[in-house]
């Protein structure tokens, strides 16, 4: 599974294997092109999210009572 934005949704969906199209390797290093459930398509390159995540986004934690 890996996550990715999609422009279809607006947000990061997770997508699993399934959603592959194709793989390849270029200059830059792999890339995976990959359609969401929606029917939208992107690519993702190895190492590297398919949208920078925002720094100013504060992760909850929660307290286990």
């Amino acid at each position: 599974m890996f996550d990715v934005y999609c422009p279809g949704h607006r947000a990061r969906v997770i997508l699993d294997t399934s959603r592959i199209e194709a793989m390849h390797n270029t200059a830059e290093g792999p890339m995976v092109d990959w359609r969401c459930w929606c029917g939208a398509r992107g690519s993702l390159r190895g190492g590297t999210a398919s949208l920078p995540r925002r720094r100013d986004v504060v992760t909850p934690t929660f307290d286990a009572a």
